[in-house]
């Protein structure tokens, strides 16, 4: 007995809006992969390696009649991709996602439109000349707190992009703004990235801009990132970058242009036991790039005696 084919909801159904047009390019697709049956694309969601969840055929169902309600990225994505490679011609699926972003975020997240709306597919490598200017990032540098957790001077709908997104997509969505010729916005989300990551994330993001060829990109997230986290996070940075064989240095020179001497000798003292080696590059750029008293005063603090509460 043939399997029932989902129809597209008519305007009765589901008005004219974000939620019918994204709704309705699913249904392309779902055309242009043979209209597969739901437990089809349920077991292929399943059986595909690197998606980030699993989509049950009740809710594919609901999707594709525009009645499932706000429904996080990582189901719509896991549904596109496995009808973008079941697609006649085949499609690829890192571009059909690509497409389907800006469409899901005005469908589910009207407060990101502003940054997303614009880009409907990925340009290879697009990118300027050089990474986005600091200067232009529109985001203000006063009042960031040292816990790194604080959104402030960052705008709502960059917040709420950060909040939704896994790495891969944001990065995904960096490059849809460059290719829109939005660096503006582009530089404003870069900055967000180093800002709002806790240290797992951000290193997550930074090998995807690595893989993307976006290497500038990734050093200034993390200087970011260095202006903003408490040392815990910074020092935590250090130890994932070692791990990495990332750019060491680059980090180092970081911390030590902008943090506190107190911040230094904390953070020296942090990694010392881990890794010996940053612990002594970071103390020989500090020494390199920091006024005599400044350094004078790390030297002295470094020889104190270590507060127990702090070995805790």
């Amino acid at each position: 007995m043939p399997h029932p084919k989902i129809d597209p909801p008519s305007e009765e159904e589901l008005p004219p809006g974000p939620l019918r047009d994204v709704t309705l390019e699913l249904h392309v697709l779902y055309h242009a992969a043979g209209r597969p049956s739901l437990r089809r694309i349920e077991g292929d969601i399943r059986k595909t390696e690197g998606l980030r969840d699993t989509v049950t055929y009740e809710l594919i169902r609901r999707i594709l009649k525009g009645q499932a309600g706000p429904t996080r990225w990582e189901k719509i994505d896991a549904i596109v991709r496995v009808l973008a490679a079941r697609a006649n011609p085949r499609r690829d699926p890192d571009s059909e996602a690509a497409r389907f972003l800006p469409l899901w975020t005005k469908a589910f997240d009207p407060n990101g439109e502003v940054l997303v709306a614009a880009a409907t597919e990925v340009v290879p490598n697009a990118r300027p000349d050089g990474p986005v200017a600091e200067q232009d990032s529109g985001l203000s540098d006063d009042g960031a707190p040292e816990d790194g957790s604080s959104a402030a001077g960052v705008p709502k709908e960059i917040r709420n992009v950060m909040a939704l997104l896994p790495p891969k997509d944001l990065v995904s969505l960096y490059r849809n703004l460059l290719a829109e010729d939005r660096n503006g916005e582009a530089s404003q989300l870069l900055v967000a990235i180093g800002r709002l990551c806790g240290p797992y994330k951000l290193i997550e993001v930074i090998e995807a801009l690595r893989m993307n060829r976006l290497h500038e990109e990734g050093i200034l997230a993390m200087r970011k990132a260095v202006e903003s986290w408490n040392i815990w996070d910074v020092e935590t940075l250090v130890q994932l970058f070692w791990k990495e064989r990332w750019e060491v240095d680059a980090l180092i020179e970081a911390i030590s242009a902008v943090r506190s001497v107190e911040d230094v000798v904390q953070i020296i003292r942090l990694i010392r036991d881990v890794s010996p080696p940053e612990a002594d590059a970071l103390k020989r750029k500090f020494d390199e790039l920091r006024d005599a008293d400044q350094v004078e005063e790390l030297e002295e603090a470094l020889d104190r005696p270590v507060n127990p509460a702090f070995r805790d």
